[in-house]
């Protein structure tokens, strides 16, 4: 089973930082788990040395207003019924995100996607390889999710189908596990999917042969996750198996879409193409395209999440 105890959720007062707000408060209340609103003012440093008073008080009441203002993300009626923690601080939005992460203990972080440009950017800007190398927590991206599965009012999470995207690498097994835990966790039915890149394929040994081969490849995929399926032994999970052709990012979110899941789970830290599709631009295309919540899980620490309750 899956472990959540404290439950972290970056806010900057966008509708999507709501929605977030919404995802991290019910996840916190169904597993009665601790939930930090974090809320961080970036320091602009060139203004410190002009204008010393005036940006020092500035800064002084934006983080009075954003305190009394960050716990009222939560509804009144919620506040007494969920360990809230609400932090606000000035300074640098990766620096302070990744110390709050390690000393609050988060192990599970929930935020939302094209909100303003320093929340957004910590996540999926110029530093993303560097931040998601750095996060060892899953983390939850609520970007362009359908309204039928938004949740409105914070309440049960209900997921009854997963998608998990395995890459070819060593780390595919951590990952199925972790899925896997996920789905006995909230009694979903799992997909495990692995997308064939033709452009890859192309610069393999099968150039010059890749009509022919694309078979035998696919043979070979499906093999392979038989095998992982079969070494999980999750006879309580439902599993299934799909492997499609195409770019990526579009048949991953495809797939998604195709079987109604309501979340999506991609590897990070993989060595396979999946680190290119999460650590590089197609990270983005997946999170933003995607109209269910995305779970990037971090395999070096995947396992440290799961309990041993069944």
């Amino acid at each position: 089973m899956i472990r959540l105890t404290n439950i972290l959720v970056p806010v900057d007062f966008s509708h999507t930082s709501e929605k977030a707000v919404n995802y991290g408060l019910s996840l916190a209340l169904q597993f009665r788990a601790h939930l930090v609103l974090a809320h961080i003012i970036p320091t602009i440093e060139a203004l410190n040395y002009a204008f010393t008073d005036d940006t020092y008080h500035l800064e002084k009441r934006a983080i009075s207003e954003s305190q009394e203002r960050l716990p009222q993300q939560v509804p009144a009626e919620y506040r007494e019924r969920v360990k809230l923690r609400s932090i606000v601080k000035a300074g640098d939005v990766r620096d302070d995100l990744i110390g709050i992460l390690n000393e609050e203990k988060i192990d599970f972080v929930v935020m939302g996607t094209h909100g303003r440009r320093n929340i957004e950017r910590f996540f999926l800007g110029s530093t993303t390889e560097t931040m998601l190398r750095k996060v060892t927590a899953p983390i939850l991206t609520i970007s362009r999710v359908d309204p039928d599965k938004e949740i409105h009012i914070p309440g049960p999470v209900h997921i009854r189908r997963i998608v998990y995207a395995a890459d070819n690498s060593e780390t595919a097994q951590i990952g199925l596990h972790y899925s896997t835990e996920l789905a006995r966790t909230f009694g979903s039915d799992l997909v495990l999917l692995h997308v064939m890149d033709r452009l890859e394929l192309w610069g393999s040994e099968l150039e010059g042969h890749l009509p022919d081969d694309i078979t035998r490849v696919r043979e070979i995929a499906a093999d392979r996750l038989r095998l992982l399926v079969e070494s999980e032994r999750a006879a309580d999970v439902r599993i299934e198996t799909a492997i499609v052709e195409g770019v990526p990012y579009q048949e991953i979110v495809k797939v998604a879409e195709n079987t109604k899941a309501d979340l999506l789970v991609l590897n990070v830290q993989s060595k396979g193409f999946l680190e290119r599709a999460m650590l590089g631009a197609t990270a983005e295309r997946v999170i933003r395209s995607a109209q269910v919540p995305v779970l990037s899980i971090p395999t070096a620490t995947a396992d440290s999440f799961i309990t041993a309750e069944r």
